[in-house]
């Protein structure tokens, strides 16, 4: 398998219960899923940026892959996340950084294309457009920061995402959570949101739901058809990167075994096991930690 995964690193300052820490943020969760539960005869390619400065953070993650489509920048962003309990976490960035070059994905041998949102600006619409054009793989998109406009402090807030329809039509995957999915939809309620989304060609939406689980929606007979799967209990005591991981471990399934329902539990289950880790070297015992809770190795390797 060919896959290519597109999106900017970050450093995360993370404050819950009082506490602060700073660690890799932003693609270094995909990418870590991603080298986790890869195969030996995976290729995977890496478009990010990198500053020469806090590379020493997403080493571990980033040695697995071709970094042979990144480029250098002055400074990545720096993302100041605090975590709630009850509510979505708050998010300021600093450091702006440039749009990735995508222009070099088009070329054929790429099984799928990862696109994660991390910052908003990762990829600009009109590449997008222009690499849905010539590209004929699967194109799966994270909606994640694409769905947060900036305040006068730089603050993430949610809108409406500006030519939502535009974005959708581009991808054959889209994820969001539940705020998220509110930012790609004119319609009030989920199932015609859902069903919106999929008039533009998408062919899954994945809506993550935190500790109730996922639902995935389809079209079926030309109708809006729907699967859910209800989160495993684990001991949770993170609350970062567990998208990522999901939509990583979700779309490297899928390429493998074209089953959108098995690839559904392998992410669900992986982006609870994350849930259990408190420090981000723990993100290397994925594909271990996934066999071990009995999902069967043939779901994961073949």
């Amino acid at each position: 398998m060919k896959l290519a995964v597109v999106g900017h690193s970050v450093v995360d300052v993370v404050r819950e219960k009082g506490k602060e820490k700073i660690q890799p943020g932003g693609i270094f969760y995909t990418a870590a899923a991603l080298k986790a539960v890869a195969e030996s005869g995976d290729e995977l390619f890496l478009i990010t940026s990198s500053d020469g400065k806090n590379d020493g953070y997403f080493a571990e993650a980033f040695d697995r892959f071709n970094l042979s489509l990144s480029q250098k920048t002055d400074t990545i962003p720096k993302v100041y996340l605090t975590i709630h309990e009850e509510k979505e976490r708050e998010e300021r960035f600093e450091n702006f950084t440039q749009t990735l070059d995508v222009s070099k994905l088009s070329v054929p041998g790429f099984d799928g294309i990862l696109i994660n949102m991390i910052s908003g600006n990762d990829i600009l619409l009109e590449d997008l457009e222009t690499l849905r054009k010539d590209y004929r793989g699967k194109i799966f998109i994270d909606i994640h920061a694409l769905s947060k406009g900036v305040d006068e402090k730089n603050n993430r807030v949610f809108r409406l995402v500006p030519d939502y329809q535009r974005w959708l039509s581009c991808a054959d995957v889209i994820q969001v959570n539940n705020c998220e999915l509110k930012t790609i939809s004119a319609e009030d309620e989920e199932f015609k949101r859902a069903s919106e989304i999929l008039s533009y060609g998408v062919k899954y939406l994945v809506v993550t739901k935190g500790e109730l689980g996922v639902r995935m929606y389809y079209g079926k007979d030309g109708e809006t058809a729907s699967y859910f799967i209800a989160a495993k209990k684990f001991a949770s005591v993170n609350k970062v990167g567990c998208g990522d991981v999901f939509g990583a471990v979700f779309f490297q399934s899928f390429l493998k075994t074209g089953d959108p329902y098995a690839a559904l539990e392998n992410a669900n289950i992986a982006g609870g096991i994350v849930t259990t880790y408190n420090s981000t070297e723990r993100f290397g015992l994925l594909k271990k930690d996934l066999i071990s809770f009995d999902l069967g190795i043939n779901k994961i390797t073949n």
